[in-house]
């Protein structure tokens, strides 16, 4: 049985892949437009997006092979033009390959998921080879990893063991095999990152799926890229909540539930967000190394930073709230 495995990049150090400037027909980040039916056009980029000025783009994690990496068990790949040439000069790659980073060769024998007694948790064959504890290990890793690097999306081969999101072959336990699978990455990216856009390259095939995905990857891209705070949050909503009601005309109203009181944010509230010290509220230290402040207000310094990172942490909770409630509803269009 030859499965269909997913390609990435060969190393980490190959994950970036942006576009030449000959490449790139229009210099500067692109952005959807806030009118378009994603159904509606035969193209799905025809019109969804804009320059913005901006120097920085969605970056999109991709299964390489999307790219023309050879990275296949075979040594082939799966290069999607749509991808490479139509997307590819709108966003910043980071390429990875699951099966390659964990040390198997190019070419490789082919790896097969098997069915367990935990559905959630099918084991990772290459032949007697098992490689499920390392896949898993590998995976958590590295999607810590990416959220440190701050992905916009994610773009997975499908049908692979280690990377497809569904119907991958599963070999059940009376030697059967069905499309009734995920892949190993793909679970963990499910359960420890639910929110995050990701779709595997058959969502591109049909012009009004392909619309979509691209336009949750860039909406989520702004609102993670919005100005900080109660404002900005406002700020976005108030932008945005035309064009998300001509795709869920209840998504607004929704959304809006979730919206912090529009009082005036704290005026230290971007320095609390940061990690960073308040200057106004510091000890101003003598060059001998002794505080000129007494203890009583360095205890009222400290009892109004709590009452604020109390305030501050709800403000993070209701942002985080709307991003995935934002990112769900995303995710079901067109429906």
């Amino acid at each position: 049985m030859q499965p269909d495995h997913g390609g990435h990049a060969s190393r980490p150090s190959d994950r970036v892949d942006q576009p030449s400037a000959a490449s790139d027909p229009v210099d500067g980040a692109f952005v959807p437009s806030d009118r378009v039916d994603p159904s509606a056009a035969s193209d799905p980029l025809d019109g969804a997006f804009a320059p913005s000025g901006r120097v920085d783009r969605p970056r999109v994690a991709i299964s390489s092979c999307l790219l023309g990496v050879p990275v296949r068990y075979d040594g082939g790949h799966r290069r999607s033009a749509f991808l490479a040439e139509e997307l590819g000069p709108r966003v910043e790659w980071v390429r990875l390959c699951p099966e390659v980073e964990i040390g198997l060769g190019t070419p490789r024998d082919p790896i097969e998921l098997y069915e367990t007694v935990d559905p959630a948790r099918p084991r990772l064959l290459q032949g007697e080879r098992d490689l499920s504890e390392r896949m898993r290990g590998y995976a958590l890793g590295r999607i810590a990893e990416l959220r440190r690097q701050g992905i916009d999306g994610y773009i997975l081969k499908a049908r692979s063991p280690s990377c497809g999101l569904r119907d991958v072959n599963l070999v059940r336990r009376g030697g059967a095999v069905e499309r009734a699978g995920t892949g190993i990455f793909a679970r963990a990216l499910r359960e420890f990152w639910p929110e995050l856009p990701a779709f595997d390259e058959d969502d591109l095939e049909d012009p009004g799926v392909a619309r979509a995905r691209v336009d949750w990857i860039f909406t989520m891209f702004r609102f993670h890229r919005r100005e900080p705070g109660s404002a900005g949050l406002h700020a976005f909503h108030r932008a945005n909540a035309e064009s998300l009601a001509s795709l869920a005309p209840e998504l607004p109203a929704q959304l809006a539930a979730l919206l912090p009181p529009t009082s005036a944010p704290a005026p230290d509230e971007e320095r609390w967000r940061n990690g960073r010290r308040d200057p106004d509220r510091d000890s101003a230290t003598s060059a001998n190394g002794r505080t000129s402040e007494n203890a009583n207000a360095n205890t009222d310094a400290s009892v109004t930073r709590r009452g604020d990172d109390s305030v501050f942490e709800r403000e993070r909770d209701r942002e985080a709230e709307y991003g995935r409630v934002l990112s769900a509803a995303l995710s079901r269009l067109p429906g």
